[in-house]
């Protein structure tokens, strides 16, 4: 009897002792997980229960939901990022399509692969959302699916992709600089749909053919194209050939030609395809605002240069070991100097002359804003002296934004407000090498005389 009560006596200690641990649990576990009763209630977010797909079927666009139908971007969006990957569309009204030429007819004419074409510009690997571009202080670009099959990008040394600029601010969307429409977007499970209210422009022709083929800039091509001209030939009367043909020093001679400011694309070598090395943004003066500061013709221009001299040739031996010497150019024509700021971020004027590389330069007129771009690093110099065996590396000299941006649409050299704001009058011409604002003022270095 007596080993039954202990045992019984055991049994109801072990109950009080859970009972009690388990009360203690309880009030630990409410401490830590349950809301307290003041303050504001946490909302309820109801989670997305339609996908990509789903919220296509159950749109309003019935153009580009009857395009990709009929095309195969199910199994293209498949094929390139699986099961899981996510995408944001920019999907175009259906009267935004009929303003294009595109309408339930045509689409349902067209035969499968051009839709694939029409379609893939608007489909952007990533899930967008407002809340990421409503943080932002810049534009994003994204890469769409649509890639070019005759020039390859050069950063990367990869497809060349068409990219769009986007942002977001004060409930409006602009996609690559231009308004696209306050239409509330679709979040859904896999990705993000963003309508617009226009469809996009894709760039077909680099900035330097949208330039020559542009009667309103034929001072700046035809200035570019002399000045070049007698540039290689300087070079080839002093050393026999011309620059291109020489060594990696020689060819930062080739001055002025339309790829040395990435106008243009870069040749590829044999058998290879052409190369956009950066995409970069001009502002390049028209015809008008060569004629406000005077010069009305190609002569006027080139009677300017005459002025001031041409430049000369000195012997020169290139640092680092193997470098063939040769005659370099010594000065430079005095319309570079007119021009620095329009094509060259005011390189030349800050003493980075023959410094290509840079920082991403692609700015879209939603990017020309006083608290983006004050103080942005363009490019850096880090100069390398030879050692006995390795070469040392010195210290790098940063080039800061040169220019200012005082209102939307403006823009002048830093530092000098007295000068009247030049207006951009055409902005966001978008090319394969990058962006174009026409301006309708020079913007003179200080200093700089007529």
């Amino acid at each position: 009897m007596q080993t039954n009560s202990l045992t019984n006596m055991t049994h109801k200690l072990l109950c009080y002792l859970v009972l009690f641990f388990s009360v203690s649990i309880a009030g630990c576990l409410k401490k830590e997980y349950l809301p307290e009763v003041s303050g504001a209630p946490i909302p309820h977010v109801e989670p997305l229960a339609t996908s990509l797909q789903g919220a296509l079927e159950t749109s309003p666009y019935s153009v580009f939901r009857l395009a990709w139908q009929r095309s195969h971007m199910d199994s293209i969006v498949r094929a390139r990022g699986g099961t899981r990957a996510h995408y944001t569309l920019l999907i175009p009204t259906d009267a935004a399509w009929a303003a294009s030429g595109w309408d339930a007819a045509r689409v349902s004419s067209s035969i499968p692969a051009a839709l694939d074409t029409l379609l893939m510009p608007y489909v952007f690997r990533s899930r967008i959302t407002k809340e990421q571009l409503e943080g932002r202080n810049v534009s994003l670009r994204l890469a769409s699916l649509y890639g070019y099959e005759d020039i390859r990008y050069s950063v990367k040394d990869s497809a060349y992709y068409f990219q769009a600029a986007l942002d977001f601010r004060g409930g409006l969307l602009r996609v690559n600089g231009r308004p696209a429409g306050r239409i509330e977007p679709i979040a859904t499970t896999d990705g993000y749909i963003w309508p617009i209210d226009h469809t996009l422009e894709l760039p077909v022709k680099t900035a330097w053919a949208v330039l020559r083929e542009d009667d309103r800039f034929s001072l700046y091509t035809g200035l570019m194209l002399y000045t070049d001209s007698l540039y290689r030939a300087i070079f080839q009367q002093a050393n026999g050939y011309p620059p291109e043909q020489g060594s990696a020093a020689a060819r930062q001679y080739i001055r002025n030609g339309p790829s040395f400011y990435d106008l243009d694309v870069q040749p590829g070598s044999a058998g290879s395809k052409p190369i956009v090395r950066s995409l970069n943004t001009w502002f390049v003066p028209t015809d008008a605002a060569f004629a406000e500061a005077g010069f009305h013709t190609l002569a006027d221009l080139v009677s300017f240069n005459q002025a001031r001299g041409v430049p000369r040739t000195e012997w020169y031996f290139p640092p680092g070991l193997g470098q063939t010497p040769f005659y370099r150019i010594v000065g430079e024509f005095a319309t570079d100097t007119l021009l620095d700021y329009h094509h060259n971020w005011g390189m030349r004027v800050g003493g980075f002359n023959f410094t290509r590389e840079r920082n991403a330069t692609l700015f879209f007129s939603t990017d020309l804003r006083k608290e983006l771009l004050d103080g942005y690093p363009v490019s850096a110099y880090t100069e390398i002296r030879l050692g006995s065996q390795y070469p040392l590396i010195g210290k790098t000299t940063y080039h800061y934004m040169p220019l200012e941006f005082p209102a939307m649409g403006q823009v002048r050299p830093k530092g000098m407000a007295a000068m009247p704001s030049v207006t951009i009058s055409m902005p966001d011409k978008y090319t394969l090498t990058g962006v174009i604002h026409a301006v309708d003022r020079l913007m003179v270095p200080e200093g700089f005389e007529r």
